[in-house]
């Protein structure tokens, strides 16, 4: 409620299923003009599905890739492709952390609270985050550099050389 406005909101997992107790609902509801009824339909679907962790092989395989899609096609394409490979690597790493899709700024706070990037790393990976959701988002002449890419792969590489340690002491 807001000043005279009045709003009553139903939240439905589907269409279809609820249909007698909607109809309930409006026929309740306009009996009151001083209150509007909104109908509102959420997905039941998780749509944060369980990415699984894909082996050392394929992300060194693909860090790989990265100086040829640099060289043919750009830093910025480099970046989406590269950032792709640090959450790979990240994953491999803590993969009870991130069985899911996480915003980069909770993935990054997580590789820097648990020691994996150090404070300026973070940083800069923070700063490169944005860039990328500029880019991903369309904002096709993002001011992404070659360097910017060379240290992401720097950085994915220590990644892994860290997921071997961890691996190596279980």
């Amino acid at each position: 409620m807001k000043g005279d406005r009045k709003v009553a909101i139903e939240v439905k997992s589907a269409p279809g299923h609820a249909e007698p107790q909607i109809q309930r609902l409006q026929d309740m509801f306009s009996a009151h003009p001083d209150w509007e009824l909104r109908i509102v339909y959420a997905s039941t679907e998780n749509t944060d599905q369980a990415i699984a962790v894909i082996t050392r092989e394929l992300v060194v395989e693909n860090l790989d890739r990265i100086p040829k899609v640099l060289d043919e096609a750009g830093p910025i394409p480099a970046l989406l492709m590269g950032w792709s490979i640090f959450e790979a690597a990240a994953r491999l790493l803590v993969p009870e952390y991130l069985g899911r899709p996480q915003p980069s700024g909770r993935l990054l706070e997580l590789l820097a609270s648990d020691g994996y990037i150090t404070p300026e790393e973070a940083d800069f990976l923070r700063s490169l985050a944005r860039l990328r959701n500029e880019a991903a988002h369309g904002h096709l002449d993002a001011a992404v550099t070659r360097d910017h890419v060379a240290m992401l792969v720097s950085i994915t590489r220590t990644l892994l050389v860290l997921s071997d340690a961890t691996a190596h002491s279980h």
